[in-house]
């Protein structure tokens, strides 16, 4: 296991991170995290990814995960997915804010069932995909162009619901 912490120096993992061929899943979580989601999702696909998480609680026995105290924006673009395998104790009703982020860099979101995820999956589907129905294979991210339109039309539907909100009351 490769247990190095990002200090923002070009390390050995930093290349197989930014190597288009590898397929990378960041596993952002650090708190809250349903382990058994999450070592059931790593030995799915140990054999053909590699992970990326922050949490140095997570101790295990494969060669492909890398723990990082934290990541710089700047790598976020060069991974192909992001996994949330939050505890839905806790996560049941509320949203990451890596779902966020993930779209905003036009990264898919695998999410375990859950209230949130159901309701995330009507909001943006066509970033959002469930564990189990969750195939590794590279995939083609949405036009840059589309994706731009998609960010500003939601930053703006957002403002003017609150708008509304704010002054209808």
């Amino acid at each position: 296991m490769v247990n190095k912490i990002y200090s923002g120096k070009i390390k050995k993992f930093e290349k197989k991170i930014i190597n288009n061929h590898y397929i990378k899943i960041l596993i952002p979580t650090r708190d809250h995290i349903d382990k058994k989601y999450f070592f059931s999702f790593i030995k799915k696909f140990s054999r053909k990814a590699y992970f990326i998480t922050l949490s140095k609680k997570i101790k295990t026995q494969v060669n492909n995960l890398i723990n990082l105290k934290n990541i710089k924006t700047n790598l976020i673009k060069h991974m192909d997915f992001i996994y949330l395998p939050n505890d839905n104790r806790v996560y049941d009703t509320r949203i990451s804010s890596w779902v966020y982020v993930a779209i905003a860099y036009n990264k898919k979101v695998i999410l375990e069932k859950s209230i949130s995820s159901n309701y995330e999956k009507k909001r943006f589907p066509q970033f959002i995909i469930e564990a189990k129905k969750f195939k590794l294979k590279k995939i083609k991210k949405m036009n840059i162009q589309i994706h731009k339109k998609f960010i500003n039309n939601y930053n703006r539907n957002a403002i003017i619901r609150l708008k509304e909100i704010i002054f209808n009351t």
